[in-house]
Formats: C-alpha cells, structure tokens, sequence
C-alpha cells in the first residue's frame, strides 16, 4: 500500500480506510445485483405466464370453431352462435366464423 500511496500521492491511511470502505460494501453491490436479476426472472416467468395464457385462448378458439364450422351455411353459422357464452364474447365468435356474420350481427340488417 506504501508503494500505491506514494505512487499517486495519496496517504496510506487514506488508501486503507478506502480498502475497508470496499470491502464493507462489497456484498451490498452483489445484493443489488441480484435484485435486478431477481426483478428480470419474475418479468420474464410473467411473460411466459401471459404467453401460455395466450396459447389457451386461442386453443380454445380453435376447438370452438373446429366443432362449430364444419360444413355450415351463413344462416347456420349465424345460429351458432352462443349469446349465452362468458368465456367467448359474441364479437370475438362472429370474427371467427366471418366478417359477414360479423356484418349482420352489428347492423342486424334484413339481408342477411
């Protein structure tokens, strides 16, 4: 430390009561360290939860329709819909089985 101290012309006690200052506060760097990947672990397994939430709904939309759309008219896919549905609002079924049930739904025009 004479050595470093003399170097740059500081003063040994100074040099030491930087060292003890260090290496008293060392873990607490690491400690923050670990915070900031604690935060991105717990974003990243809320991503991939969101993600898998996604693949569930859209999994479900696929079986409704596969189930629902299997060689039906217009009028029969307008029939098929279920106003009764929580987990499938009725905007969300009619862009499945069309834009033009989509249409007649909305408008509730005659010439559907």
């Amino acid at each position: 430390m004479n050595e470093i101290a003399s170097y740059h012309g500081i003063h040994v006690n100074q040099i030491r009561q930087w060292r003890n200052s260090f290496l008293e506060q060392m873990p607490l760097i690491f400690a923050k360290e670990n915070k900031k990947a604690d935060q991105m672990k717990a974003e990243y397994e809320n991503q991939i939860e969101n993600l898998y939430a996604e693949v569930g709904r859209l999994t479900m939309h696929l079986s409704w329709l596969k189930k629902n759309l299997e060689s039906r008219s217009r009028a029969e896919r307008i029939q098929m819909i279920d106003w009764d549905d929580k987990e499938l609002p009725i905007t969300t079924q009619a862009e499945l089985l069309g834009s033009i049930v989509l249409v007649c739904i909305i408008s509730l025009s005659s010439f559907c």
